[in-house]
C-alpha cells in the first residue's frame, strides 16, 4: 500500500459500497469487477465492505453535486499494490490499465444518483 497525494495526478470520489451495489443491482465482487470498468472507464479501489473510491481527473470538485458521495481533491489516499485485486483489505476492484486513464466523473455521478434513489425506495 502507498499513500498518494490527491489533487496532483488524480482526485477521488468516496462512495458507500451499498450505493454501488444498489445501482448495479448486484451484491458480489465479480459483478462489480465486470460492470464498473464499462461504466466508469477507470480505476476503482475498494476499502473493505464499506467504501469504493473512483479515481477521477483533478479539478472536478467545482461541478460535483454536494449530495453525491464525497469528492476528495486534497489530502492523501491509500492505494493498494497494483497486484492486490481481491480482499482482504484494500484492493483494486478495477485495476489501473493505462497510466493517466481515470474514471469519468459524469458517469460516477450518474451511478451515485441511481444507487441513492434505489436505496431511498424510488424508481429510476
Amino acid at each position: 500500500m502507498a499513500l498518494l497525494p490527491l489533487g496532483v495526478s488524480f482526485d477521488a470520489v468516496r462512495i458507500p459500497a451499498s450505493v454501488v451495489r444498489a445501482a448495479l443491482g448486484r451484491d458480489n465482487r465479480e459483478a462489480m469487477a465486470r460492470i464498473l470498468p464499462v461504466l466508469f472507464g477507470g480505476p476503482v479501489i475498494q476499502d473493505g465492505a464499506k467504501w469504493i473510491y473512483a479515481l477521477v481527473p483533478t479539478g472536478g470538485i467545482a461541478s460535483w453535486p454536494p449530495q453525491a458521495g464525497t469528492y476528495r481533491g486534497t489530502g492523501w489516499l491509500a492505494v493498494p499494490r497494483v497486484d492486490q485485486l481481491a480482499p482482504p483489505g484494500l484492493h483494486w476492484t478495477v485495476a489501473p490499465a493505462t497510466p493517466g486513464r481515470l474514471c469519468n466523473l459524469v458517469a460516477v455521478g450518474q451511478m451515485l444518483a441511481v444507487g441513492a434513489a434505489r436505496l431511498a425506495g424510488e424508481t429510476s
